[in-house]
């Protein structure tokens, strides 16, 4: 490993962590961030706002943005990082918070869709380096958001004027509040930490170049021989524009539209495991709210359901960070592996058998099936033959489909807590 390969892959670790750290913040609060505002049924409302905008920016880079320079689009993802981060702490109703949700959720996905694509001029083993990252985000970010909560918690507990849902709404306040300098790291990563290695220069083989003297007559007999080849030429170009266009090459919007086609299909087994296993996990993450009886996730240090997200959050971290030890080829597996997990934990939320102390471990596995399919499956696509020549577009399809499967997760969850979860 040279000097420029360990600075990188540091960069891009900090850019994984930074990245995700807002995103996951916001899931590590969900519950408290609903309650606070008496509106604890709707807890999946706001991971669904986290992601609302997911597949939309990801599209637009996948599909607009592409000629955008990149110090452009990851500088505006930094400043969208700090204005989610500072609506939250000073929004004075649940809706407002919805909206500044949504910008995070935006930042996130436009930034995970920038550097996934970004990662194609480095080093394959790069994307262990990201992967890690935004695993090491969700320690980090639900790490914090407990820390910041326990202050707060502590330093309202004796006081009688401090209600509970002011306490929530303080510890809200100062999580997101104090996580606001944050995203400065991102932008460092990206302008000063990462540099690329410099391009080979071109070998030029120059062959050595006869100069030779002639006479004028002969010079006087190529002038003429010049004139005529001139006026040949433009009788041809005046015959081939009077003949109709036939054989002409595809059009670039042609060439545009097929090469997606080409990435939709060749990645489509690998983005459909992806999806299914994000929509399991986050059918799990928010299934978890109810995991228990309501009396267990009352305000403490640490709430409990703060400590579920960051025992998933652990999980997908060691998963993340485990692809230069171990490879997973048929990523089917973690798949019904997670379907499993999920069908578990909705049943789980009607007769709640699963004991306290059990939470925190299956949460672990959770994280870690989630994890490992996400790296293994952008390792694939880095990596194969046969995704070579439609390799960043690819990698911004199976970005998106990520948003697909947190987007309808988020809406299936929503739409059991306002029927048959409703009273559990």
């Amino acid at each position: 490993m040279n000097y420029l390969f360990i600075r990188n892959w540091i960069g891009f670790f900090i850019l994984g962590s930074i990245n995700n750290l807002s995103y996951v913040i916001v899931n590590s609060s969900a519950l408290v961030l609903a309650a606070s505002f008496g509106k604890s049924n709707l807890v999946a409302v706001i991971p669904w706002a986290n992601v609302g905008f997911n597949l939309i920016i990801k599209g637009i880079n996948t599909f607009l943005l592409v000629k955008v320079p990149m110090h452009l689009r990851f500088g505006v993802n930094g400043v969208l990082m700090i204005i989610g981060l500072l609506g939250i702490s000073f929004s004075p109703n649940f809706y407002m918070i919805i909206a500044f949700i949504l910008v995070i959720g935006l930042a996130s996905g436009l930034g995970e869709s920038i550097a996934l694509e970004y990662l194609q001029r480095f080093d394959s083993r790069l994307v262990n380096a990201w992967s890690s990252g935004t695993g090491f985000a969700g320690v980090l970010g639900a790490s914090l958001y407990i820390v910041f909560t326990c202050i707060v918690y502590e330093a309202t507990l004796n006081d009688i004027s401090v209600n509970t849902t002011e306490r929530l709404r303080r510890m809200n306040q100062i999580a997101f509040w104090a996580s606001t300098p944050l995203p400065i790291a991102y932008l460092i990563a990206y302008f000063i930490i990462i540099k690329r290695e410099p391009e080979p220069e071109p070998e030029l083989d120059y062959e050595p170049q006869e100069v030779e003297t002639e006479s004028k007559d002969t010079s006087s007999e190529k002038e003429d021989e010049s004139i005529v080849q001139l006026l040949d030429d433009d009788i041809r170009a005046s015959n081939i524009q009077q003949q109709p266009l036939i054989g002409k090459k595809p059009s670039r919007v042609k060439s545009y539209i097929n090469s997606y086609l080409r990435g939709f299909t060749s990645t489509l087994w690998l983005s459909l495991n992806l999806t299914a296993v994000y929509y399991f996990e986050y059918l799990v993450r928010t299934y978890s709210s109810k995991t228990r009886p309501k009396y267990d996730f009352h305000p403490a240090c640490p709430e409990l359901y703060a400590a579920i997200q960051l025992s998933y959050q652990a999980g997908v971290f060691v998963s993340r960070s485990s692809l230069q030890i171990i490879k997973i080829r048929y990523v089917w597996i973690l798949t019904i592996l997670q379907g499993i997990n999920m069908a578990v934990w909705l049943i789980d939320d009607f007769w709640k058998f699963l004991p306290i102390y059990v939470l925190p471990v299956f949460m672990v596995y959770v994280g870690l099936l989630g994890g490992a399919s996400y790296v293994n499956i952008f390792y694939l696509v880095k990596t194969e033959d046969k995704f070579k020549c439609n390799r960043e577009v690819s990698i911004n399809i199976c970005s998106m489909w990520i948003a697909v499967g947190i987007f309808t997760a988020s809406a299936t969850d929503t739409l059991f807590d306002l029927t048959f979860l409703k009273n559990y």
